[in-house]
């Protein structure tokens, strides 16, 4: 059944499943990406290619950041 109400662009894919802690936890990730990608970036000089290689380095950081803090809430 079609409800004539549009699709939101910024919407989960869960749409109002996904709860709005994990939905701010990814933006605070992804802000500590951004930030940590462009120190990386200056880190070698701010060259003009490549900028993908330092926001994958600072993703898998992060991921493995979250992933300590998760262990030592275990503990």
């Amino acid at each position: 059944m079609h409800t004539g109400k549009k699709p939101d662009s910024t919407s989960s894919p869960l749409g109002d499943l996904e709860p709005p802690i994990l939905s701010e936890k990814k933006q605070a990730d992804n802000e500590d990406i951004r930030q940590l990608a462009y120190h990386f970036w200056q880190q070698r000089g701010s060259p003009t290619d490549s900028s993908e290689e330092d926001w994958y380095r600072a993703e898998q950081e992060v991921a493995a950041s979250n992933g300590k803090s998760r262990a030592a809430h275990h503990v």
